[in-house]
């Protein structure tokens, strides 16, 4: 296996090319770098990675790459899931496949929040404030940093992926305007509306998905009696958008952007030498952090464990863990807390949907919802 270790993938990368005649991972993009002022043409796979970034120095007597082999588990399908949200947004009347949905692109998103260098510096950060500053703190001496870093990666990772089901999801379709992206593969954006924030991923130049946090969402769709879908949104940008989705993922960069034309990078090259934007944490916007995210740790795996039925079997609302068909394909490593007891499920089922609540359990967690009510636990499904 290759020591160089990409912290976003190569294929999602190469989508931001002129080239259509390569595998995705090796057409060029234009990218200019805030720490050369150079814009240059350059592979996707040579950029957004780093060597040995994911290798697990300490002998714990297992695999040392087994972080590393666990991303490139749902990277395989990647490139043909983003195809099909392309599809999805010229064509209205396509829907998503809950098995694509879940298996490759409620990881994808999540990923893209613990798996770049911003996570060390952010995970860095949230356990300094409590040992201190001290380099001969218990925190440095309990393992090697970076090895601690990387294991707390999949931890956050289980953890986040609730809040990545629960979350709106809508297609965005920019016909007028290339869209860019950027080291981290998204920019934040605030909807003064409902006043949220939310993730834009851009897929692709005329493409991107938005993710808004949500405490509740019906999230499985029957279709028919024999699969499900994702419920995905869609709506139109116009140049005017695109080009404040531009500017967003520029300043939300820390290493470099990437774009199909030089002309379209040159144009948001010079705003890589305005300070950076703060790297914020996932429950800062709105994402589940805590207690909360521990209550519903486990919701990724129940719900994609029911992919197996159809959606009238009277199984599908036990919403039990089949590890057995988890493990036929992709599935995060998961991490079981040994001083916790098991929380019911948010998820529940009715007449052919699916819903997910996130919801507190008194005595227990002490999270508000965006909105500030408590949402209190309840013991039976409606």
């Amino acid at each position: 296996m290759s020591k160089r270790h990409h912290y976003i993938p190569a294929c999602y990368l190469g989508r931001f090319s002129d080239d259509t005649h390569e595998k995705a991972r090796l057409r060029r993009i234009h990218v200019a770098r805030f720490t050369t002022n150079k814009i240059y043409l350059q592979k996707a796979d040579q950029v957004g990675a780093i060597n040995n970034f994911y290798r697990i120095k300490t002998d714990w007597k297992g695999n040392p790459l087994f972080l590393e082999e666990s991303w490139q588990g749902y990277e395989t399908k990647l490139s043909s899931a983003l195809d099909q949200l392309e599809e999805m947004a010229r064509d209205s009347s396509l829907q998503l496949s809950a098995e694509c949905w879940l298996r490759t692109l409620v990881p994808f998103v999540t990923g893209l929040l613990v798996r770049g260098p911003d996570f060390n510096q952010r995970f860095d950060r949230r356990i300094l404030s409590g040992y201190g500053e001290n380099k001969d703190s218990a925190y440095r001496n309990t393992l090697d940093a970076d090895d601690n870093t990387n294991i707390a990666r999949m931890m956050e990772l289980q953890r986040l992926l609730a809040g990545t089901i629960a979350s709106d999801w809508q297609l965005l379709i920019s016909p007028d305007k290339d869209l860019i992206t950027n080291d981290l593969g998204y920019a934040i954006e605030y909807s003064p509306a409902d006043d949220r924030y939310g993730y834009v991923i851009p897929l692709s130049p005329h493409v991107a998905i938005s993710l808004t946090p949500r405490r509740h969402r019906d999230v499985l769709l029957a279709k028919g009696i024999s699969s499900w879908v994702a419920p995905i949104g869609r709506r139109t940008i116009n140049g005017q958008q695109a080009h404040a989705l531009n500017v967003a993922v520029t300043k939300r960069a820390t290493d470099f952007i990437a774009g199909r034309t030089l002309e379209q990078v040159i144009q948001y090259a010079p705003a890589l030498s305005s300070p950076r934007a703060e790297l914020l944490n996932p429950q800062e916007l709105g994402f589940p952090y805590g207690r909360l995210a521990l209550i519903h740790e486990f919701t990724w795996y129940r719900l994609t464990s029911i992919l197996q039925y159809s959606p009238y079997d009277s199984r599908v609302a036990d919403f039990g863990m089949d590890w057995e068909y988890l493990a036929s394909d992709w599935c995060p490593n998961p991490a079981f807390a040994t001083n916790l007891h098991d929380f019911p499920t948010g998820l529940t089922y009715r007449k052919g949907v699916i819903s997910l609540t996130l919801f507190d359990v008194d005595g227990f967690s002490v999270n508000r919802s965006p909105k500030g009510e408590r949402i209190w636990f309840k013991s039976s499904r409606e």
